[in-house]
């Protein structure tokens, strides 16, 4: 089975598509790739309990296996970096898998400043639930700060409600878009 949803991770409105360049149309300026995942490691989230590193290719990559084999969550995992946030829940603790106490998740990408790395982390704590966010090893004091470095656009199955949906779908999607180009 292929991965429900498609991301695409890009810098903006202007940079997602050929633009007239040369390239493959998945943000390429000039033949330069504007931005792509090198790699992603997650501990405990969700069903991808192991720390072993996911390699992607520059270009597009398939995620592609069994159900339940994690494809959909890999996404979650990914895109967990361009919102602070899951798209399939409100609730960071159900990121965390059944039986632990933490879900972890670090990713590097690379743009045309150079290589980056984000990560984050989620524990049950004495007082609830604990939230880190870090870029490039530094943690990061409020989620506005972690938005807008690492972008992507999802598109799920469930995105089909935009078009045959209620306007406040739509709304929501753009105010998404609109607070990685200029989070608060």
């Amino acid at each position: 089975a292929l991965a429900v949803g498609m991301m695409v991770p890009c810098f903006g409105a202007t940079a997602c598509g050929n633009n007239g360049n040369s390239g493959n149309g998945l943000g390429d300026v000039e033949g330069k790739t504007l931005m792509y995942i090198q790699d992603l490691s997650t501990n405990n989230f969700r069903n991808l309990v192991s720390d072993t590193p996911l390699k992607f290719q520059n270009g597009i990559n398939i995620l592609y296996g069994q159900n339940a084999a994690g494809k959909t969550n890999t996404l979650e995992a990914i895109f967990y970096f361009a919102s602070g946030k899951s798209f399939r829940t409100g609730r960071d603790k159900d990121v965390i898998a059944r039986q632990k106490d933490f879900a972890s998740a670090c990713i590097t990408y690379n743009d045309l400043s150079g290589k980056h790395n984000m990560s984050f982390g989620i524990s049950h704590g004495d007082k609830g639930l604990n939230k880190i966010m870090k870029i490039e090893q530094t943690p990061v004091e409020k989620i506005s700060d972690f938005l807008g470095h690492f972008r992507a656009v999802l598109f799920t199955p469930d995105h089909l409600l935009l078009v045959k949906g209620a306007p406040e779908q739509r709304r929501h999607l753009i105010d998404l878009a609109l607070c990685q180009i200029k989070p608060r």
